[in-house]
């Protein structure tokens, strides 16, 4: 019997809940098509198959990237078949790229992850004739410690004490030691824990860094998926990016482009998400990550440590092009020209400056991938649901706002009209009792007036123990509600941008990935509730 149920949603029910151009994108609004190119379908991706070029010299390249991070990270290659898979021409990645979060950081980190995998099974089951390779980008390069630096593990926030001022992924190990220690205070002890904490425990013992730390746990859950793990920030693959860099430092080619989809988004009102600078590359420097600016004479880190003139520029392109590092106006170009990828698969606020991109793509003449919206998923116990259920509302209410949800449970739960017609009943009885009174004698109709009054007020009285009975009971009603929605929408978050995954393995156990991946489709437009059975605690 399984541990685990699941309810849908659909996405046209709950506009209200979802961003305008996320609901556009989500919704298939072919408003978007002139910055996304194709929608996001299985024939679509066929035809962007035809497209794609990748060559075996490429292949080759890409395949000894990747295996050389693998042995770094102490994993064995021949776990994965996949490495060798990348060198026939028929093969071609989907792909989801994200930071190194501490820990992973929130779930939908998993999620994304999980709907590569399986946007990848649907687009190899409809095209036979290819293989289609799920890959993880590790976005490495990123110091945004606020964002990266904490997580929160059944409600608990966990951080750590030290902003060390460069690239995350370069934070050592030793800096998720007292981490872990704080994630087996707080976690209920089982089965699912335990085996958790070996698998923390191992990456940590095999790794020297955090961004290590990350490829080596993700291949450990997801490589028997055949997802391919990948740095960007390393020499190889920059020396192939460095014509590009080039000419954004001599140039400043993007930031044209870039803005000028912006200003097409803007006319259609769907926003801004990432604006371009003039040049969008930072320096990694012993002071760690710092944006380059031009000056008259050259080029220089905003600190004004680092300084270059166009000969300095150019020999250090050469020699050590790691240590140029881009930011997000660049990013999706190095992904798209290193990997023979045809689909991106990233959240609400990805599709958004992806959709910023496509100028950008067409002068440098790469082939820009479909986009593909994630899964998003809600994880509750069965004994939260069955409260939920108790209440007799369809499920999209339960995705209202806090205030909507109070307003509709006491609409469906108090009935006010459950006196009205026994009062006109009994007040109409007793006015023809006075009445008939009035025709045998006045002090009759006198004694009956007094008799109708103290009627009334037995009737006020009991109307208002029935309207308390009724507070009481939607009480309960709206408690149970709210705590339903608090799961799910913690301190008016969504679960999936709050919680860490790591919590649901612990009380679901690993298999839950399995379920995720079965119950997945990015290519649906829905939110899926995800049902679990013998949870370790009530936290779900």
């Amino acid at each position: 019997m399984s541990k685990f149920n699941s309810e849908r949603i659909p996405v046209q029910s709950l506009e209200h809940l979802i961003k305008d151009l996320d609901f556009a994108f989500q919704t298939h609004d072919e408003k978007l098509l002139p910055f996304i190119g194709k929608m996001p379908t299985l024939s679509n991706f066929q035809t962007q198959i035809n497209t794609k070029s990748f060559t075996s010299e490429n292949r080759i390249k890409l395949n000894k990237i990747i295996t050389q991070q693998y042995k770094n990270c102490g994993i064995d290659t021949l776990e994965q078949p996949n490495l060798e898979k990348i060198l026939e021409l028929n093969t071609f990645f989907v792909t989801t790229a994200h930071q190194p979060n501490l820990m992973t950081g929130p779930s939908y980190f998993f999620y994304k992850i999980i709907s590569t995998i399986k946007l990848a099974q649907l687009i190899k089951n409809e095209n036979q004739k290819s293989y289609i390779i799920p890959c993880y980008v590790i976005g490495s390069e990123d110091h945004d410690f606020e964002e990266l630096g904490h997580f929160y593990l059944l409600g608990h926030r966990i951080e750590l004490t030290q902003n060390r001022g460069i690239a995350f992924a370069k934070y050592p190990i030793e800096d998720l030691i007292p981490v872990v220690e704080q994630i087996k205070n707080i976690l209920p002890p089982s089965t699912n824990t335990s085996k958790l904490l070996t698998l923390l425990e191992k990456c940590i013992r095999q790794t020297k860094t955090i961004g290590e730390f990350t490829m080596l746990f993700i291949h450990e859950i997801f490589g028997k998926y055949g997802l391919v793990i990948i740095d960007m920030a390393g020499r190889e693959a920059k020396q192939s990016f460095t014509p590009i860099m080039r000419e954004e430092l001599t140039k400043s080619s993007s930031y044209p482009l870039v803005q000028n989809t912006i200003l097409k988004k803007q006319s259609q009102n769907l926003g801004t998400q990432a604006l371009p600078r003039e040049i969008n590359l930072f320096y990694h420097g012993k002071n760690g990550r710092t944006r380059i600016e031009k000056v008259s004479d050259g080029w220089q880190t905003i600190d004004k440590i680092y300084q270059w003139n166009a000969s300095q520029l150019e020999d250090e392109l050469a020699k050590t092009p790691e240590n140029f590092s881009l930011n997000v106006i660049l990013r999706p170009l190095i992904q798209e020209l290193i990997l023979p990828n045809i689909a991106y698969v990233g959240g609400p606020g990805e599709m958004a400056y992806w959709m910023e991109r496509m100028d950008q793509f067409n002068h440098y003449q790469i082939e820009f991938p479909i986009l593909v919206r994630r899964d998003s998923f809600f994880i509750l116990s069965e004994k939260l649901f069955k409260k939920w259920q108790k209440l007799g509302l369809p499920l999209r209410e339960l995705f209202k706002s806090k205030e909507d949800l109070i307003k509709k449970i006491n609409e469906e739960n108090s009935d006010q009209t459950i006196m009205v017609d026994f009062r006109s009943e009994i007040i109409n009885a007793l006015d023809q009792l006075v009445q008939k009174s009035q025709a045998i004698d006045d002090p009759l109709r006198q004694s009956m007036e007094a008799e109708k009054a103290r009627w009334i007020k037995n009737i006020d009285q009991v109307e208002s123990k029935i309207s308390k009975a009724m507070k009481i009971k939607n009480d309960a009603f709206i408690q149970s509600g709210l705590q339903v929605q608090g799961t799910l929408f913690p301190n008016g978050n969504w679960q999936e941008r709050t919680e860490s995954f790591l919590g649901f393995i612990a009380q679901c156990g690993f298999e839950l990935i399995d379920y995720l991946i079965q119950e997945a489709n990015p290519l649906q437009s829905e939110i899926k509730l995800i049902l679990t059975k013998d949870v370790a605690n009530d936290y779900l």
